[in-house]
């Protein structure tokens, strides 16, 4: 709500999250299925979604955590573009790796949010 409420466009929000809070999120919506066919299929299909916001996993996430974000005001900047840096020289050969660095960017902060204080278990 408070994203909303902070100017956020509702169909641009995403939620991310560990897997445990997306089972328990899902946990909450458990109740609310109906078998409305004759289907055998049960459980959910596809991305699932909260109240319509669509709800990411990922398993380096921090686990007592969700992150709400804008996705159309946030993005990754180059700060440096790939670059080889050298290291040891030896006979004809080189040795060495590529490095770039990223800046997560996000334009209008207060249209995002983080819940913190979950339970892992």
């Amino acid at each position: 709500r408070d994203c909303e409420i902070d100017g956020a466009d509702r169909n641009q929000l995403a939620i991310f999250c560990h897997p445990i809070q997306r089972d328990k999120i899902l946990g909450l919506l458990d109740p609310a299925q109906r078998f409305n066919s004759t289907s055998a299929r049960a459980g959910f299909e596809g991305l699932p979604t909260f109240d319509a916001v669509p709800v990411f996993a990922d398993v380096d996430a921090t686990s007592t955590l969700i992150h709400v974000v804008p996705m159309d005001k946030t993005y990754l900047a180059v700060l440096t573009a790939p670059t080889f840096e050298d290291l040891a020289k030896t006979d004809d050969s080189k040795k060495g790796f590529v490095k770039t660095y990223f800046a997560h960017v996000m334009e209008q902060p207060n249209h995002g949010g983080i819940i913190t204080g979950l339970s892992n278990s």
